[in-house]
């Protein structure tokens, strides 16, 4: 079997289901995803490199052939606006031959591809939350699994040595000379990233009400399967984040006792496996606040000026380096090497892509949502979650790029927005000396008896 079977296998199985219902297409093609890294690296093929895109197309095309009921489609609002207006700046580009014609489609890829998944989150609602948060808990066990798998018997036994996976052996700077855990992902940082980003959604699912039992079980194996596998990857970031999520959760609503109970256990467990092997505490360096500050200055990228002087209309769609395979790189004209996003958009789409994708996140930002909404401990936190994303796109590059980190990110972005399109609209104020009028029901109309008619 080579890549471009899986990449077929992919797209007929999510078509398949999203034909059946536009959900179940979601949560396979977030599946496909967690599987993508581990089967791009062993089919290096050009086609191996496809296979989620196989996926997403498979979602895309399904939901053309069978649109979501308007129901669904109900809290997109200015969502949808945005999509629109986010993919439409690097279509005109695509025109402009910046770069080689290959170098460009890459690049458009890696720009708007993902960005309809903020539609797909704003579509949600509470059953698609259900089973978002079912498969992520289901996919995080599985990915526990690859990684308990590769810290016992070598990341050599799941990863050959070749171009896809150069990432993962430039990695060997854990304890004792181990490399980073990349589980089932193509990279330790996306494995890392991936669990904290799977927190919120599991986190806010726990706080509402669970009558399965083994739902709760599942999502309280699946929280501490994300738990674990920040700390394996041997990233830095992941920690940092999966802490201050944990944080916002406990303040975002009051814990019941056996929710006390449940994440004391769960921390002692975490507590007890971390602290008793050196290989998962690489997450320790976070303490060095002089190393820190180098690293967050290194990848922030100081020289932006410099490029918002040298390219003011970009270099091109993939002229930032954009997820380009290793078997095009040599066609990009005048590459530049950086880690900083906004300083990748503004080098590919220029000022105006930059400002429009600025917009974008204002826009998010000024998103307010109901605290008398019944989901709202779940908003909040998927809330936090597009906005700590967004925050910290400057200190590296990947957020359009990420499988299946971008996918998890707009639909975080697009579910929180559509709850403040579940706001209730304020009634315009009443002029001073009127009252406010009310409605009343119009009188019955009067049905002659039989004996009138007789």
């Amino acid at each position: 079997m080579n890549g471009l079977v899986i990449c077929a296998l992919a797209f007929v199985s999510v078509l398949y289901f999203t034909l059946a219902d536009w959900r179940r297409g979601l949560c396979l093609t977030i599946a496909w995803g967690y599987l993508y890294g581990i089967l791009k690296s062993n089919y290096t093929a050009s086609w191996g490199h496809f296979i989620y895109d196989g996926a997403v197309v498979g979602l895309y095309a399904g939901t053309l052939l069978n649109p979501p009921p308007a129901i669904d489609r109900l809290l997109e609002g200015s969502t949808r606006k945005w999509v629109v207006a986010l993919i439409a700046w690097p279509c005109f580009l695509v025109l402009i031959p910046f770069q080689h014609y290959l170098i460009q489609a890459v690049g458009l890829r890696g720009n708007v591809f993902f960005i309809p998944m903020a539609l797909f989150g704003a579509w949600l609602g509470d059953s698609g939350r259900r089973q978002i948060t079912i498969t992520l808990c289901l996919m995080n066990l599985v990915a526990l699994t690859f990684a308990g798998l590769e810290y016992t018997m070598g990341v050599e036994a799941f990863y050959p040595r070749n171009e896809a996976t150069e990432i993962i052996y430039k990695s060997q700077d854990i304890a004792g000379g181990h490399f980073r855990i990349p589980a089932c992902f193509a990279n330790a940082h996306s494995y890392g990233g991936a669990m904290s980003l799977t927190v919120p959604w599991i986190l806010g699912g726990m706080f509402q009400r669970i009558r399965n039992p083994l739902e709760f079980y599942l999502q309280a194996a699946g929280l501490v399967a994300a738990g674990l596998g920040t700390f394996l990857c041997g990233a830095r970031a992941p920690v940092a984040i999966l802490g201050i999520f944990l944080g916002l959760g406990l303040m975002t609503r009051r814990l019941s006792l056996p929710g006390i109970v449940f994440f004391v256990v769960a921390a002692t467990v975490v507590y007890v496996m971390v602290s008793g092997e050196e290989r998962m505490q690489r997450f320790a360096l976070l303490y060095d606040s002089e190393a820190v500050v180098g690293r967050l200055s290194m990848s922030a990228n100081l020289g932006f000026f410099d490029l918002l002087e040298q390219y003011p209309f970009g270099n091109g769609l993939g002229g930032g380096g954009t997820s380009i395979p290793f078997w095009l790189q040599s066609l990009i004209t005048n590459p530049v090497g950086l880690e900083n996003e906004y300083s990748r958009i503004l080098l590919e789409q220029g000022v105006v892509g930059l400002l429009l994708f600025m917009g974008f996140v204002v826009w998010f930002y000024s998103r307010i949502l109901d605290q008398a909404d019944p989901n709202y401990a779940t908003l909040r936190l998927v809330w936090y979650s597009g906005a700590i994303t967004l925050a910290t796109s400057f200190i590296g590059i990947g957020l359009m790029t990420s499988v299946p980190g971008t996918s998890l990110i707009f639909l975080s972005i697009g579910y929180a927005a559509s709850g403040a399109e579940r706001r209730p609209r304020q009634r315009p104020p009443v002029p001073s000396g009127q009252k406010r009028s009310v409605a009343r029901p119009l009188p019955a109309p009067h049905v002659p008896s039989t004996a009138q008619t007789a």
